[in-house]
């Protein structure tokens, strides 16, 4: 519970306008949409040098186009790693 907060106050303060993310109703995974044309295969690699990691969405979109979004993965971080990233 404790790391949800902290990904979801992280999302809501540091995230752009325009890019959506849903509350999970459980596991340890936070799903986010980008605005469209941005691509999050591409912005791994930048992310990555910066110390942050995520899983596009393009790795879960069985017939649909989810190149714009991503999953973040918040289960083996602590609060304050999340805040961070």
């Amino acid at each position: 519970a404790e790391r949800l907060h902290a990904v979801l106050q992280s999302c809501a303060r540091y995230l752009p306008d325009g890019v959506r993310f849903t509350r999970p109703r459980g596991g340890m995974s936070l799903w986010a949409e980008l605005p469209a044309g941005i691509d999050t295969t591409e912005l791994l690699r930048d992310a990555e040098r910066c110390g942050v990691s995520y899983l596009p969405g393009q790795r879960f979109g069985a017939g649909r186009d989810h190149a714009h979004a991503l999953r973040l993965s918040f289960g083996a971080l602590s609060p304050a790693e999340i805040e961070l990233g």
